[in-house]
């Protein structure tokens, strides 16, 4: 058995992944770790070798990735997206199609408005996908099951707490990849990525941000830890961890603070993301710090971590080519009519021919 170590490849400095699924190609001898990160940060597939556990490649997709199955006779990744938690408005709701070969994205397929939270590969090479996302409502089931007796019965409406509730369904659908051959993709020009720094504070929270500034345009900040202590309730075991506090924390240039805020809760864990103005009066070609500091609390030491940026003029980078495959298709399921559940039991309804 190993415990292997999920970096995270998308954002290092942010090292929120929150890992979900784990699938293992053998015929390419790598492993493949969903992981849902944070915002947008660390959202995708990483990308580990089998034989050594080193991080290859980060593969992007998705709001919230969750469940995976990789089919490695066909060298093919599919990849659910849940989408938001707890939004407005829904968001997710498709699986990708990955190239394991070329990490590319080869098309996706929009299975609901949202949730999708489970994939099972079959061994013709389809995949089934059920969501959660209800978008079937005020549905009648066969099989509405008691919790407290384990009886069945047919129902339109489920009681939660003493509620009566509608029922809301969701979906059950199976994806199959044909082979339509080979398409030409294409060369593009891209300004290349702006170069990344990061520093740690004595206790290992991190900072990460650009590594060269325009005067006059604001960067992002980010980062993880930052806590003020940690909090326990006092009826859970002592070994449980306990919640951390986000820490007051101030921004400063050249050793003189510009901001002020209050880092943010992340599960067990605490972070920061925040936008900070580069002054008009920084020269091209200077030199300057930008420090994170956390307020001392009677729990907690003061933590601190500076990085040191370059101005520029813009941030106009060097052109860089890529090649660029055909854009992924986006495949609507067609809807099959119901046509019942199979007889209690199993077997075949009497009706049936021999």
């Amino acid at each position: 058995m190993r415990t292997l170590h999920v970096p995270a490849g998308d954002a290092p400095h942010f090292t929120r992944v929150k890992v979900h699924a784990v699938g293992v190609n053998s015929s390419l001898g790598e492993i493949y770790v969903s992981t849902q990160g944070f915002k947008g940060k660390n959202a995708g597939i990483q990308v580990l070798d089998q034989s050594t556990g080193e991080f290859k490649r980060f593969i992007r997709y998705g709001v919230n990735p969750t469940d995976m199955v990789v089919d490695d006779s066909r060298d093919l990744i599919y990849l659910g997206d849940f989408g938001t938690v707890h939004a407005t408005e829904p968001s997710g709701g498709t699986v990708a199609v990955i190239d394991a070969r070329s990490g590319a994205v080869l098309g996706q397929v929009r299975v609901s408005s949202t949730r999708i939270n489970h994939l099972t590969l079959l061994p013709d090479g389809s995949v089934m996908v059920l969501d959660k996302a209800g978008d079937y409502p005020n549905v009648t089931v066969d099989f509405h099951v008691d919790a407290l007796t384990g009886e069945f019965s047919s129902a339109s409406a489920d009681v939660h707490s003493g509620v009566s509730v509608p029922i809301h369904a969701d979906a059950l659908t199976k994806i199959m990849v044909h082979d339509t051959g080979t398409q030409p993709g294409h060369v593009e020009s891209h300004l290349a990525n702006i170069p990344f720094t990061m520093a740690n504070s004595a206790d290992g929270s991190t900072l990460g941000a650009p590594a060269t500034v325009v005067p006059g345009k604001s960067v992002e900040l980010s980062g993880v830890g930052w806590s003020a202590g940690e909090k326990k309730h006092p009826d859970v075991p002592p070994y449980f961890p306990g919640l951390k506090v986000p820490a007051r924390l101030a921004v400063k240039f050249d050793g003189e603070s510009v901001a002020e805020f209050t880092g943010k809760q992340l599960a067990l864990d605490t972070y920061f993301v925040t936008e900070a103005h580069i002054p008009q009066n920084w020269k091209l070609g200077e030199e300057h710090t930008i420090t994170v500091e956390s307020e001392a609390t009677d729990s907690a030491p003061a933590q601190s971590a500076t990085v040191t940026v370059r101005v520029v003029e813009s941030h106009d980078n060097p052109q860089m080519q890529y090649c660029v495959p055909p854009a992924p298709t986006e495949t609507i399921p067609v809807q099959v009519p119901f046509v019942g559940y199979p007889p209690v039991g199993g077997g075949v309804p009497e009706t049936a021919g021999d």
